[in-house]
């Protein structure tokens, strides 16, 4: 009895480790790729990128000590950023919802209702035009902002929406961000 009692508790102990394993392959980290970068303002560099998968998405960008994230949202058509916005008195008044990783090609302007000082890591937030690209089973999303040309994002995907590339851009700077395999 205390065998079989013994043998219950190693095989619900190595299930329940399994299932951890499991839940931790919906974080993918990607790095800065420095063959393949080039910075002339530190300030733009982003120290790493942790992509949380779950019922929605999570992404956490950590420059420094310092960190933001932007949440999204899964539909059957696409992943859509949740983007709250407040005027400039920083006064809530509503949510933006924004189509950003899709499956089917398709381009659109976003505008923002959001009137602020531009600095870099805001031209993400401004008005923009959207671009989707599926070629081969590759999917690739483009935001360039339209206050500040340069400034680029692009997420390469699969499928599934695994994010398994990123760059980004800025006048001169490109930064490359890839998962390590």
């Amino acid at each position: 009895m205390k065998l079989k009692f013994f043998l219950l508790i190693a095989i619900s102990s190595f299930l329940l480790h399994c299932n951890k394993n499991d839940a931790n392959e919906k974080h993918i980290t990607l790095f800065l790729d420095t063959n393949n970068s080039r910075w002339i303002d530190e300030h733009f560099l982003i120290d790493s990128i942790k992509i949380e998968h779950d019922d929605s998405l999570k992404i956490i960008f950590y420059t420094g000590d310092y960190q933001y994230f932007r949440s999204y949202y899964k539909s059957i058509n696409g992943i859509y950023e949740i983007r709250e916005r407040f005027d400039e008195e920083m006064k809530y008044f509503g949510v933006d919802t924004i189509l950003t990783l899709y499956k089917s090609d398709t381009t659109f302007i976003f505008h923002s209702e959001f009137d602020f000082i531009p600095i870099v890591f805001y031209y993400a937030f401004t008005d923009s035009k959207y671009s989707i690209i599926s070629k081969n089973d590759i999917y690739k999303s483009i935001k360039q902002s339209l206050v500040d040309t340069t400034y680029k994002e692009i997420f390469f995907y699969d499928e599934d929406y695994n994010i398994y590339k990123f760059i980004n851009t800025w006048q001169d700077n490109e930064c490359v961000y890839v998962k390590k395999k």
